[in-house]
């Protein structure tokens, strides 16, 4: 059943029967309905939802961050019903705010609409309820924990157009289960990924020269991790605690590698290094003052990064 809302007289009309509605299981919203709403009407649509559903609510017509603002206290205001919010056909909105949805618990899924092209920090941080999300082609970036301890997520859809993934943008998000990284992303940021413990695939596109600091670290799902023949740095961290990687090769363009990369990875049996044999281990963060070292033994490197020299910086000249 849809509800189609407005101003004035017919806005009251149509809302009354938005409460009074009967679904098929003969109680008032106790099954999934659609609404549809306008940004002056859509504050007061959720607030009247009734029942669990999960139920859709469509916005028309222009939107402004005041709009987003007004559905996520509407969204706090009315917990118990859970809640598919399709903004695709709105308009005017080019950016979402930081913490636009932070710690709504019972927003079941977005569509983002086409024009908005940032998605701000923390916008998403801390809705577990959420399991899907559209993004617009057109988003650039993806701001600081826009999507942290969003653990409901099992996938999601980066379109080509991001270039920046910020750090911890997906940190915590433990149902998430497989990633495509688009081409144009140069750097993996710091905690990226972090803790996604389920994720099983990462696809890591060509363009990425620079993996940060504990970027998937704490990914027990994971079992292989493919680098890139760019990547120059591995960041502090990057693979700690993924228990379930079993093999990694570092391709040649790698010249400096972060302390702890390794540490807790008790599944890694080969760990090959392309190129050069000999790197240089040092307790410098400055990457100066090393000591020679031949990592031409798959075996022993792995003694050297999750053991013996685990917590020494790695670069090679």
């Amino acid at each position: 059943m849809k509800k189609i809302f407005g101003r004035g007289m017919v806005f009251c009309f149509t809302l009354a029967l938005a409460l009074t509605a009967f679904s098929c299981g003969g109680l008032p919203g106790s099954e999934t309905e659609t609404y549809i709403a306008t940004a002056d009407t859509v504050a007061s649509v959720i607030r009247g939802v009734i029942g669990e559903g999960p139920h859709t609510v469509i916005v028309n017509g222009a939107i402004t961050g005041d709009t987003i603002y007004a559905i996520k206290e509407a969204l706090d205001s009315n917990e118990t019903a859970m809640v598919q919010l399709d903004l695709s056909a709105a308009t005017g909105l080019t950016s979402l705010n930081a913490s636009a949805f932070s710690y709504v618990i019972n927003l079941k899924s977005v569509k983002l609409p086409a024009g908005v092209t940032s998605i701000g920090a923390a916008a998403f941080s801390d809705c577990y309820g959420l399991t899907s999300v559209d993004i617009p082609v057109g988003v650039t970036n993806i701001e600081e924990r826009a999507f942290k301890k969003c653990g409901g997520l099992t996938s999601v859809k980066i379109p080509d157009s991001v270039t920046k993934i910020r750090d911890f943008a997906f940190s915590d998000c433990y149902g998430l289960t497989s990633v495509d990284i688009p081409v144009g992303v140069e750097n993996i940021e710091d905690g990226a990924f972090k803790k996604c413990r389920g994720l099983t695939l990462v696809k890591v596109p060509d363009s990425v020269t620079r993996i940060g600091a504990a970027a998937f670290s704490d990914c027990s799902g994971l079992t292989s991790a493919d680098i890139p023949d760019k990547v120059t740095i591995i960041g502090i961290c990057a693979f700690s605690g993924c228990s379930g990687l079993t093999s990694v090769d570092i391709p040649d363009s790698v010249t400096h590698i972060g302390r702890f990369v390794f540490k807790d990875c008790s599944e890694l049996t080969s760990l090959s290094f392309v190129g050069k044999d000999t790197w240089y281990r040092t307790t410098s963060n400055k990457y100066t003052d090393g000591i020679e070292t031949d990592v031409s033994d798959p075996v022993k490197n792995v003694d050297y990064f999750t053991s013996t020299y685990k917590d020494y910086y790695w670069y090679k000249e």
